[in-house]
């Protein structure tokens, strides 16, 4: 039987962690003997990992600091993959696997942004230099990166020094049977009105303040809008609510572990990132029958989003507006978006991981 362990930073609440566990949580333990690492403090997502696999929390305050933790416990304790979950931990392994007893474990990297805004950005930092070198001399040392879409595959043969053969494209998983058991929590929700969706972090790179403007083009009487979510930006966002009147339209959720049972009684999930690698939370909507409209933006959104199928990709947040004017909302445009989900099954990435192990 192999181990495989994967990595993270932390169990906080994230895309790519949720999707890393998900990875995880639908491996065959038969097969492989499997381990969640964490290297900070976190526990949001402990709920969401299977019983049968084994969690290591380092409870460290940053991530360099877990990874002397790591290298410890994985002399210890070998195993066959290491399968890192996040930029900072690929580049240490990748610094670290052709110097220690790390050149004898397979290590799969997942990469889950987008470089170019690390290597287009040519403003003289200290931090941003040491980060570009890092990534272009240390991240090829791996035995195979994935990303998400064309689009990232393309920026790291452009940006880094790896072997073509290393990269591999894999989107997204979904675990279609964990999203079924959530879906029908039940939840108030106003269902005389439009209920427009956003799920993600309360950060700048989403964009919120801007997806307010919609009011700007909507019939207020008409449509509500729910953003589940935490983060640093909670208290701007609630303060501009405020001051563009939004208190009956913009309802400030928090985190929830369980956004799914938003996402089916919802119509439209908003996007309005500056920047998206792959969202998961647009491939997670569709699967609970829930339409998405984004902003175009780089990254790997138009991979996944198609006209009339699943949503539809937008230059400007008055064309969102637009179109959801426009849109029928009924069951047949929700079956087409569950429909469409079906492709991302876990087990279809799963059986393509199985390939490379």
């Amino acid at each position: 039987m192999k181990k495989i362990y994967f990595v993270l930073p932390s169990l906080n609440f994230g895309g790519g962690e949720r999707v890393v566990i998900n990875i995880a949580n639908n491996m065959d333990f038969e097969k492989y003997k499997v381990k969640i690492i964490s290297l900070r403090d976190g526990s949001d997502l402990d709920n969401i990992i299977d019983k049968k696999i084994e969690v290591i929390k380092f409870n460290r305050f940053r991530v360099v600091v877990g990874v002397i933790d790591l290298m410890k416990y994985l002399r210890k304790d070998r195993p066959d993959i290491i399968f890192s979950g996040a930029g900072d931990i690929n580049i240490i392994l990748g610094f670290l696997k052709n110097i220690t007893f790390l050149k004898n474990i397979k290590i799969i990297g997942r990469e889950r942004g987008i470089i170019s805004r690390i290597f287009e950005n040519n403003k003289f930092n200290l931090k941003n230099s040491i980060v570009k070198f890092l990534y272009r001399y240390f991240l090829g040392n791996l035995d195979v990166l994935i990303v998400q879409s064309k689009t990232m595959k393309n920026e790291f043969e452009k940006y880094i020094k790896i072997e073509k053969s290393k990269l591999k494209i894999f989107y997204n998983p979904l675990d279609l049977r964990l999203i079924e058991k959530k879906l029908n929590e039940k939840i108030k929700i106003d269902n005389s009105k439009i209920n427009l969706l956003s799920v993600g972090r309360l950060e700048n790179v989403k964009n919120h303040l801007k997806m307010l403007d919609i009011f700007e083009y909507l019939d207020r009487k008409k449509y509500i809008l729910n953003i589940v979510g935490d983060g640093k930006n909670f208290q701007k966002i609630k303060f501009r609510i405020k001051e563009l009147n939004l208190e009956k339209n913009v309802n400030l959720l928090g985190f929830n572990n369980n956004p799914y049972k938003y996402m089916k009684k919802s119509d439209v999930l908003l996007i309005t990132s500056e920047r998206e690698a792959l969202p998961n939370v647009a491939l997670e909507s569709n699967a609970c029958g829930c339409y998405v409209l984004a902003l175009d933006c780089p990254g790997g959104m138009k991979e996944i989003i198609e006209d009339n199928k699943n949503g539809k990709i937008v230059n400007s947040i008055k064309e969102m507006a637009e179109e959801l004017e426009k849109i029928k909302l009924n069951n047949n445009l929700r079956k087409r978006a569950i429909n469409y989900s079906k492709q991302f099954d876990s087990k279809n990435y799963i059986k393509k991981l199985e390939e490379i192990l």
